[in-house]
């Protein structure tokens, strides 16, 4: 398949991100679409040094300088592929004390332990590089109702378009 030929692809996940009430259940679909054995989003967390918020996402996030937030770095996986490389900035005192605790010890997505929240992403921006890798960076806040929960940056690799069989495995 030529790069011309993936583009519309790329468009259509963009889409579907876009209008996504949860980045992880567009991209379950996506892997259950594309005929992936296990649809099953997970986190795999990311060893890196935590990266302080700037002023700007602390803003938005409605915290001020002294407030703390979590960090988590994760990888995205459908069963071993890795998808996804998602930094997330979250404000620990406004989710539950059982949801802090998976988001420290578990593989669960963001998106999914929040979900009794009723939280939508509000994109702050996008942008796509279908020669590229990543295809997609997508900013987003994650918001319950009109209050900010956390902030993402999300990177989506070139393997979300490659057929299920030929997506290389993490090693």
């Amino acid at each position: 398949m030529t790069e011309q030929q993936k583009l519309p692809d790329i468009r259509e996940l963009h889409a579907q991100l876009m209008a996504g009430l949860s980045a992880t259940r567009t991209l379950g679909d996506w892997c259950r679409l594309r005929g992936m054995t296990d649809p099953t989003i997970l986190a795999r967390r990311i060893a890196a040094p935590p990266r302080a918020a700037s002023a700007a996402q602390r803003r938005r996030l409605g915290v001020d300088a002294d407030e703390p937030l979590g960090y988590r770095r994760v990888a995205l996986m459908c069963g071993a592929h890795v998808l996804v490389e998602a930094d997330n900035w979250y404000v620990p005192g406004r989710l539950t004390a059982n949801m802090r605790f998976q988001l420290e010890t578990s593989d669960i997505p963001f998106g999914l332990l929040v979900a009794p929240l009723a939280t939508v992403r509000q994109t702050l921006r996008a942008d796509l590089s279908p020669d590229g890798d990543p295809l997609m960076r997508v900013h987003a806040l994650v918001m319950a109702g009109e209050t900010p929960l956390a902030e993402v940056e999300e990177s989506y690799r070139r393997e979300l378009l490659a057929p299920p069989d030929s997506v290389p495995e993490v090693r």
